[in-house]
């Protein structure tokens, strides 16, 4: 398949996926997008990949953008989420000025159209009488504008309405990741840890914040870490934790992944069971329940020795309240189809073990 036909199914593809995902985000009384701004960037290598950089206003003149971190950056908790800040004056009247050139018929020919690895796509005034989408091929968006560049894909004569919509998304996406924005919607999970006979129940709370329903990985499909060799194999994870605690005055850890073959099914849908994703709706959580046996569980000790504080049954023994949780997950995440990663690592917030007793 050579690369125009390639462009042409991405651009279809482009299409469906962000009108069916938009129609979907109108969870929140006062809360829908009216424009997105969306650059398609190509790479027609071996195999292509292709990135959205997507930034919309909402209806109240919000820009919404977002933080989501990824396998080669991990971002603070405190930092992960979806943003809104509140737009400009200026921005205002430039948006609308913006929109009307992008609502010209024939956009294309105005415009230098010539750069094939960039696309632009946009939607105005969604699911209203109003409503024009449609993407110029071709067309970049410079940060800042270079003329110079710009010449080499496109005629001077249309040089001015090209900065004119490259500005303005430029400045459109600086405003919206500046320190004026606020978090408005974010997730994240809450371990609970209680010794059993059996071993280790985990009871994970995932916790969703904001008017987008939210889609995460089904853990079923995660594997264990057959090593120690962390950076080339955390992408097997789906939540892992840490558990840090005293023994006898010695300092211990113990390393527990949340693998399929621990999970209790009594919270999931014969649906999610059988499937590869779970949601949490907007504004609420739900619980995920686990129980590790305890010779599943590997514990290290600060003097070096391994496995050594267990009783006669295998239990592990920890002083009471001595123990704090780190926690990570590694999973695809989408929030209300607008903004989603394939991969995103999160690590949480320390907490402290509830509710331990010592099985002796």
């Amino acid at each position: 398949m050579d690369n125009q036909k390639i462009r042409k199914l991405i651009k279809k593809i482009t299409f469906c996926f962000l009108l069916f995902g938009i129609t979907t985000i109108n969870y929140a009384e006062n809360f829908m997008i009216k424009h997105s701004y969306v650059e398609i960037n190509h790479s027609f290598g071996i195999p292509q990949q292709t990135w959205y950089d997507k930034t919309y206003i909402s209806t109240n003149n919000d820009v919404i953008t977002d933080t989501l971190s990824d396998t080669s950056l991990v971002m603070s908790s405190d930092k992960f989420g979806i943003y809104k800040t509140p737009l400009t004056t200026e921005l205002k009247k430039r948006m609308f000025e913006v929109n009307k050139i992008l609502r010209l018929p024939n956009i294309d020919k105005i415009l230098a159209t010539k750069k094939k690895e960039k696309d632009f796509h946009y939607v105005l005034d969604r699911e209203t009488v109003n409503q024009k989408y449609g993407t110029i091929d071709g067309f970049e968006i410079y940060y800042p504008w270079n003329i110079n560049e710009y010449l080499k894909h496109g005629k001077k004569n249309h040089a001015k309405l090209s900065q004119q919509i490259s500005d303005f998304v430029a400045d459109l996406s600086l405003l919206g990741y500046s320190e004026a924005r606020v978090k408005f919607a974010d997730f994240y999970g809450i371990p609970n840890i209680i010794p059993k006979k059996e071993g280790l129940e985990v009871i994970l709370t995932l916790k969703n914040v904001g008017p987008f329903d939210v889609t995460i990985s089904n853990p079923k499909d995660f594997q264990d870490i057959s090593n120690d060799q962390y950076y080339e194999n955390f992408d097997k994870k789906w939540y892992e934790l840490k558990i840090g605690g005293l023994y006898k005055d010695v300092g211990l850890w113990m390393r527990i992944i949340l693998l399929p073959e621990y999970l209790l099914n009594e919270n999931l849908s014969p649906n999610e069971l059988n499937g590869h994703l779970i949601t949490v709706k907007s504004d609420s959580e739900r619980v995920i329940k686990f129980l590790i046996p305890y010779n599943k569980i590997k514990v290290e000790l600060s003097n070096g020795e391994v496995d050594t504080n267990r009783t006669k049954e295998g239990y592990i023994h920890l002083d009471h309240n001595a123990a704090i949780v780190l926690s990570n997950w590694n999973m695809y995440i989408n929030f209300g189809s607008i903004f989603s990663k394939e991969k995103v690592w999160k690590e949480e917030k320390s907490s402290q073990v509830k509710g331990w007793v010592n099985l002796e």
